[in-house]
């Protein structure tokens, strides 16, 4: 019955696991500020940033965000290929963890917070940010740079395989720079990152500590025509270029190279600051940065020649932290940049934007093209355009971590129709169509004809986008719907677990539905020992709770387990001193075991022991030379064939045999023997006021009464008197509890430092006898030590009489040995 009761409780505790699993719905991502973001043909890469996730559950708990500060380093990756419902899809589950250093962040890949990703067709570069300020992993050297190799170009390389790459920067380019703007152009194999946030000394950098309190007047390029063989190249800006932080910078296909067109950005980003902007910082960012979105720096890469241009339009106003991605007309007439998103740079508490801006180019107008509501706005995020019509704004964050973004971490702005969509289809796309808001200010139609141009701040500015650019921009849409994806979407979307989740929770029911069967044949295997004849050998036959309990026995400790002697020397068990007023606990009765059916000893005979010999001098006539009055029996020069100390340790003798420079009931002069008469000791100093005396002598062959020495165990004992305070000492006290006086009852063992054997003391009144079942001693008793004889400690204990009785001088006999064994003087087992 017990084992069925143990099987439901522990399928209830499985159970209770198996839904806590259940429990669980899906895990999110949050939000996701400071990013870096790069398309490598069919893939989105995203990397770094400030990633929090949200655990929400299926019974309407309060959803748990969290964030573990990606110390991995780990990469993600998702696949333009994948449809998805923003609305019904768990997006996170579709992201593919790439682990930039073994699954372990270190020096080589730490997460860095903001910076930039710089990528072509085939590979990408991380470059700049902030690491964590922290000891669990180094940064990088000054000179390092990660990059990772999609796709192999250039010269084959037969042992090619994708993977991340480690490269290095020259003298005079650093990675020490932050919250910059930074743009690829894929079809020149060039990145560029404008401005941004330094260390004074351009030293290293670190996230919330201040040190990148500079604004960095540089503009770093990096060349990636050959493979594993990148150029870097840092210019310094002209004086008329205001350096800025968190910016936009944008590349436009126009002239020979192109052109890289900033737009917006602060003074002073006050993220940089944990303790925020100070009145002054505030008051010049208030002056100067609105003046980012009106007067926009134009850079043309084939002359290398720096521009300022003025805007016209309504302009956004001060805003950083935003997106933006360039959507060129059909006939390549005008590039409209489409920016969405941010906050004004001063206070981190101010709701962002989630209005969407247009700025139009070559007229350079700016249009609004939709007014959005707050509370879905966010700030720090990443934006891309897998297809013409197609804007991914991808992460970001509203107010705090604690709060996630509305909507989910991608949203889908539809370019042409100028409004948020929920679904992605690969199959479901087309070319972009300039909106009827964006014609009005530039004229044309929706496939281009625009016939505005601005008024050109400099002439050459206005010949560097009348020539037309001539290479080839290599476009690798439409992708390839995955269908596995669009199953798994529609599946998530009914249940709301993700594709992640879905396989943890399968393999955990896996392993718990194993872990049940297991129990089941063990618990079955149980019940089968325990019915079975072996039961009782089986659940001996190991010391170990869990292997006793799978082989039928109780995982409670056996009430009358002995403990086994050592070879040195018998053990002494060691009883804690109870006072006499304490409760004294009843005697236990002996438990009887049926012995095997081999011949047995037949009273009134002693079982054999080293003491009982017919060798031994105690059944000898034969003087026995090892022996001294003063000092015991030595066993080391016996002959015989009894036990002996072997263990070459030097003999100390019993405590007995000698008291104040005599042995005790002796003359002092060395002859008595140590059992015949001991006072402890005698005279007035006396702890001790009582004789004892043996109950037995032997007449020896001279006339004079000799009691025969009893060989003592070679282990030392010290006995000292602690009488009770409470309890007088009474010189008329019963005989039959002697031993209670002296300190040597079961638990009244208080004058003992330490004790290994007891000394063999007798009253010569009365002989000793046991106690009835259930019968107890009086209020100043206490409980006497009673040692079993060597077949009790063997297992066998009582033997019963042939005939039920016993003669007279056998019990008495049966009883002395039962007061104290010799051979075996194991302490506190009481019958």
């Amino acid at each position: 019955m017990r084992s069925y009761f143990e099987s439901i409780v522990v399928g209830g505790v499985l159970a209770g696991v198996v839904n806590a699993v259940s429990v669980q719905e899906n895990y999110t991502i949050c939000n996701w500020a400071r990013l870096r973001a790069g398309v490598v043909r069919d893939a989105l890469y995203l990397d770094g940033g400030l990633l929090w996730w949200q655990t929400a559950f299926a019974d309407g708990t309060t959803p748990v965000v969290s964030s573990d500060g990606n110390v991995a380093g780990d990469m993600f990756r998702l696949n333009f290929s994948q449809p998805f419902d923003t609305s019904k899809t768990n997006i996170s589950a579709l992201f593919e963890r790439m682990p930039k250093a073994g699954g372990a962040g270190n020096n080589i890949a730490p997460n860095y917070v903001d910076g930039t990703m710089f990528s072509n067709n085939d590979e990408l570069y991380l470059y700049g940010g902030l690491p964590p300020l922290t000891d669990s992993s180094s940064p990088q050297s000054a000179e390092t740079v990660l990059g990772y190799e999609a796709y192999q170009y250039g010269p084959n390389r037969a042992s090619w395989s994708p993977g991340f790459y480690q490269g290095s920067l020259p003298d005079g380019v650093t990675r020490y720079i932050t919250n910059g703007a930074g743009v690829s152009a894929p079809s020149e194999n060039l990145g560029f990152y404008f401005s941004g946030m330094r260390a004074p000394d351009w030293g290293p950098i670190y996230y919330e500590d201040s040190s990148a309190n500079h604004t960095a007047n540089t503009l770093i390029q990096v060349d990636m025509s050959v493979m594993r063989s990148e150029k870097w190249t840092n210019t310094t800006l002209p004086d008329n270029i205001a350096p800025r932080a968190n910016a936009e910078l944008v590349w436009l296909p126009v002239s020979d190279q192109g052109v890289l067109v900033a737009i917006g950005g602060v003074t002073a980003p006050e993220e940089i600051w944990p303790a925020g902007l100070n009145s002054s910082q505030t008051s010049t960012s208030q002056a100067q940065s609105p003046g980012f979105m009106e007067s926009l720096p134009v850079y043309d890469i084939g002359s290398q020649t720096w521009y300022l241009q003025n805007t016209t339009g309504d302009a956004p106003g001060q805003l950083t932290e935003f997106c933006s991605v360039v959507a060129p007309a059909n006939d390549s007439s005008s590039y409209n940049i489409y920016i969405y998103g941010g906050y004004d740079g001063l206070n981190a508490g101010d709701e962002p934007s989630d209005d969407v801006w247009i700025l139009s180019i070559p007229s350079f107008t700016w249009i609004k093209a939709y007014s959005g509501n707050s509370v879905h706005g966010r700030s720090g995020h990443r934006c891309v355009t897998p297809y013409p019509d197609q804007m991914f704004i991808i992460g970001g964050i509203h107010q705090n971590q604690a709060e996630c973004v509305e909507g989910g971490i991608i949203q889908i702005f539809n370019l042409n129709t100028l409004q948020f969509q929920d679904t992605y289809d690969p199959n479901t796309w087309s070319e972009y169509q300039i909106p009827s808001a964006v014609t009005k200010a530039i004229g044309g139609n929706p496939q281009g004809g625009a016939t505005q141009t601005a008024t050109w701040s400099d002439s050459a500015l206005g010949g560097v986008f009348s020539r037309k650019y001539t290479q080839q921009i290599t476009q690798y849409y439409p992708y390839p719907s995955d269908g596995s994806s669009s199953s798994s979407t529609s599946s998530s979307g009914k249940s709301g677990i993700s594709k992640g989740a879905i396989i943890g929770i399968s393999v955990a029911a896996v392993v718990i539905g194993l872990l049940l069967i297991v129990l089941l044949l063990l618990l079955f295997r149980r019940r089968r020992i325990i019915h079975s004849t072996m039961s009782e050998k089986s659940a001996t036959s190991s010391n170990s709770r869990v292997t006793r309990w799978l082989n039928g026995a109780s995982c409670a400790p056996s009430p009358h387990k002995t403990q086994s002697s050592s070879q040195s020397g018998p053990e002494v068990q060691q009883v804690s001193n109870l006072s006499t007023e304490e409760e004294q606990t009843a005697p236990l009765r002996p438990h009887r075991h049926e012995m095997a059916g081999t011949e047995r000893p037949k009273p009134p005979y002693e079982l054999a022991t080293p003491y009982n010999k017919d060798d031994h001098p105690r059944n000898s006539g034969v003087v026995d030379s090892g022996y001294n009055a003063d000092y015991g029996h030595t066993y080391s020069n016996s002959n015989s064939n009894s036990n002996s100390n072997s263990s070459g340790e030097e003999y100390r003798p019993s405590p007995l045999t000698s008291f104040n420079g005599s042995a005790p009931g002796g003359t002092g002069n060395g002859n008595g023997s140590p059992l015949r008469n001991m006072r402890y000791p005698p005279g007035s100093a006396s702890r001790f006021s009582e004789d004892v005396s043996t109950p037995s002598q032997e007449t020896s062959s001279t006339g004079t009464n000799e009691t025969m020495p009893w060989p003592f165990p070679s282990t030392q004992n010290t006995w000292r008197q602690q009488q009770h305070p409470h309890q007088p000492q009474n010189q008329n006290q019963d005989p039959r509890a002697p031993a209670s006086r002296y300190g040597l009852g079961s638990h009244g063992h208080e004058g003992s430092d330490s004790s290994s054997v007891q000394p063999i003391i007798e009253e010569p009144e009365s002989p000793p006898r046991e106690l009835d079942a259930g019968e107890r001693h009086g209020p100043g008793e206490r409980f006497s030590y009673q040692h079993t004889n060597e077949s009790a400690s063997s297992g066998i204990e009582t033997l019963p009489s042939p005939n039920g009785t016993l003669p007279r001088d056998e019990d008495q006999r049966r009883s002395m040995f039962q007061v104290v064994s010799p051979v075996s003087p194991t302490m506190g087992r009481r019958l």
